[in-house]
């Protein structure tokens, strides 16, 4: 039944009509009323429902004045996302500004320890420098300033012509032979120029190519049973046989040249690092080789004494050496190393020809260091070839010189050194002749 009708209804049956209608307007008022309210509050349910959705809040049912609570909360939670957003940024700031100032910190350090680095390393390349030339003066001193300059040009010439080698085999034309016998053809060619050879002097220099070569194949021979380290430790008493066979040879010797050859070759043997595998069979091949090299050497001094010239040595040696390198060649290599070079890159053949260049003057001047310093002492300052070789490994690879190889270096300058107390100097001379001048001045 409808409310109008209930109205009527009721005015009828306690009171009159017009009451009636009036209950109808009350009735009416109130109806519309809670529509309204509801009306008004379901886009705030709707609201608050989205907040659910974005912070979490279950909100069930809300009670009159639920609006104002709601649009607290919402201001309240939006302001607690804002201070959370700030605290966030601010600390993620502060993060970035400790991560700038620990990576700026770091890269400084990183930046003085290289320069830390760079200074020592100038400095130990100049002390490796610098002990090579004062190790080397006593010659400058005793003989002058041409044994001198030959005397560095040698060690130079050694470290050059094996950097060339290794550079050649590394860039793809592994032929040791065919490279070795290039080296004596140019050698002969050069010094046959300068000086021709006569027929007497091939007689002679035989048997010292025989011994040149005896001592490559053992020492290459060697190196298949032994470590390239234990080889080259072995290969350091060179001076050591060098003094036996002079002493066999002249039957004399001074205190200052054994004690020279002691510390040199304790020095060689410290300076050489790696892998140390003990081998019998490779002991005897590389003393045999280090015996054969110290009789070429005593031979070819002894052949300079008598009668024929450094470039008549190197001429007639070079030229024995290419013959039998050459046999070598054709037997081991065949003629793959003809067939390979002109496929080889450009920088391939500027450095073979470049080392053969430098194998022909390391040739010319070591005839010349045997005529001015003789067997001995030209071995004890071959030895100088290590102290090179560090300073050449530091300058280029930046590699570090071990505690080791430092005592070995300054016994082998120590050896040099002593290898001329016993010969007279320029200056002694000098020293003698400052005397007499400032006793003739002192004189009345």
């Amino acid at each position: 039944m409808g409310r109008p009708v209930l109205a009527l209804v009721f005015a009828a049956c306690f009171a009159c009509p017009a009451t009636g209608i009036q209950m109808q307007v009350l009735l009416d008022s109130l109806v519309v009323v809670p529509q309204a309210l509801n009306a008004t509050l379901s886009p705030s349910q709707e609201l608050l429902t989205e907040v659910h959705n974005d912070v979490g809040a279950v909100i069930l049912d809300t009670p009159d004045g639920s609006g104002e609570d709601e649009r607290m909360m919402l201001s309240s939670a939006g302001a607690a996302d804002k201070q959370r957003a700030v605290k966030e940024h601010s600390q993620g700031e502060g993060q970035d500004n400790k991560d700038k100032k620990h990576s700026e910190a770091t890269r400084n350090e990183n930046e003085e320890q290289s320069e830390k680095k760079r200074r020592e390393h100038k400095l130990m390349l100049g002390a490796l420098s610098t002990l090579i030339v004062c190790a080397a003066s006593p010659v400058l001193f005793s003989q002058g300033w041409l044994p001198f300059a030959a005397t560095l040009a040698y060690i130079v010439s050694l470290v050059a012509v094996k950097l060339c080698v290794k550079e050649i085999f590394k860039s793809g034309y592994p032929y040791p032979y065919a490279t070795t016998a290039f080296h004596m053809l140019v050698t002969a060619v050069v010094a046959s120029c300068i000086e021709r050879p006569n027929r007497d002097g091939g007689k002679s220099t035989l048997l010292i190519s025989v011994a040149k070569a005896a001592s490559l194949a053992l020492n290459n021979t060697a190196l298949v049973f032994g470590t390239a380290a234990f080889v080259s430790i072995l290969g350091a008493c060179t001076p050591a046989t060098t003094y036996v066979v002079g002493v066999c040879r002249y039957g004399s010797t001074t205190t200052s040249k054994t004690m020279s050859i002691m510390a040199v070759v304790a020095g060689a043997m410290l300076c050489v690092k790696g892998e140390l595998a003990f081998s019998l069979f490779a002991t005897v091949l590389t003393l045999g080789a280090c015996l054969c090299r110290s009789l070429k050497t005593v031979w070819s001094h002894d052949l300079m004494q008598v009668d024929m010239s450094p470039y008549r040595l190197c001429a007639w040696t070079a030229i024995w050496s290419f013959a039998m390198t050459a046999v070598a060649m054709l037997i081991k290599e065949g003629f793959a190393p003809f067939r390979a070079f002109p496929d080889t890159t450009l920088h391939t053949k500027v450095v073979f020809f470049a080392g053969a260049i430098l194998a022909t003057v390391l040739n010319v001047v070591m005839c010349f260091v045997l005529k001015y310093l003789g067997p001995l002492q030209q071995n004890i300052f071959g030895q100088l070839e290590l102290v090179a070789v560090l300073t050449l490994a530091m300058a280029w690879l930046h590699e570090t010189v071990t505690t080791m190889q430092w005592m070995g270096v300054l016994l082998i300058g120590l050896g040099c050194l002593l290898s001329h107390m016993d010969t007279p100097s320029a200056v002694k001379q000098l020293f003698v002749r400052r005397r007499t001048l400032s006793s003739l001045s002192k004189a009345p």
